[in-house]
């Protein structure tokens, strides 16, 4: 199980991030506080039977989206649609070894994964198929995943509705972002015998709450250049011909 030690959490002023393309992924943030999340529950065997690999992303989840309870399921909940972050809990990605899981979890929309360990197979295919996934300390989780709980969000005195959280992830800097979300209100002039207030939001690009991570430099660099295994065994083309060349000579018999 890949449980790598995240570095300690860092104030949000240290590393005031004022341009996007200082991120791997812009995205809004999804809590499953769920442990122990296995292949099967995140994409079910019936499905695997497909020799193509498209048409995954419907059956994510598919017994806690389409079962008796699917009303309350976190991604079924309409301010949640969109989300291309998952914040989840320990072990997530355990069980079988099916590449299928990272394929529906992309094929659905997201782009990073954040637990405080993964199964390790899951880990590497997550990588191998540019899933991010990334490892934070349980506490950091437990706070991370209150901070996008969009209960937690709403605003009952300024009647702003409840709205899910935007994190910033910035890979070469290995740091998750909660950005700020910029809350404006003006109070026009009276209708029907009431103040007309709106509210205006803005997602700035400064974080609000930071936190560091660890990651492998070899996983860093497949993520930040899009290599899979494949491509990064081609770079030693080069090299793999020359050995090649080298051996028939030497040992024509092979």
């Amino acid at each position: 199980m890949s449980n790598r030690s995240p570095k300690t959490n860092v104030q949000a002023n240290d590393y005031p991030s004022t341009d996007e393309s200082n991120y791997f992924h812009i995205g809004t943030a999804i809590p499953l506080d769920k442990s122990n999340v296995d292949t099967d529950q995140i994409i079910p065997k019936q499905f695997l039977t497909s020799v193509s690999r498209d048409g995954f992303g419907d059956a994510l989840f598919y017994d806690w989206r389409y079962g008796p309870n699917a009303d309350s399921f976190v991604l079924n909940q309409p301010v949640y649609q969109g989300a291309s972050i998952l914040v989840t809990q320990d072990n997530f990605g355990c069980g079988s070894s099916r590449e299928h899981a990272p394929w529906a979890l992309q094929q659905y929309g997201f782009q990073v994964v954040i637990a405080p360990s993964f199964a390790d197979i899951f880990y590497s295919n997550c990588v191998n198929n540019q899933l991010l996934p990334i490892t934070l300390s349980n506490q950091d989780i437990q706070e991370l995943i209150g901070l996008v709980s969009v209960h937690n969000n709403s605003d009952s005195i300024k009647n702003i509705p409840a709205k899910a959280v935007s994190l910033g992830i910035d890979l070469k800097n290995q740091r998750v972002e909660v950005l700020h979300r910029q809350l404006n209100g003006q109070v026009n002039k009276q209708v029907n015998g009431r103040a007309n207030t709106q509210v205006h939001e803005q997602t700035s690009t400064r974080a609000q709450q930071v936190w560091a991570f660890d990651i492998p430099e070899d996983v860093k660099h497949r993520l930040l250049s899009g290599l899979d295994f494949i491509d990064v065994s081609l770079q030693y083309e080069q090299q793999i011909n020359e050995f090649e060349q080298h051996r028939s000579t030497q040992q024509p018999w092979l």
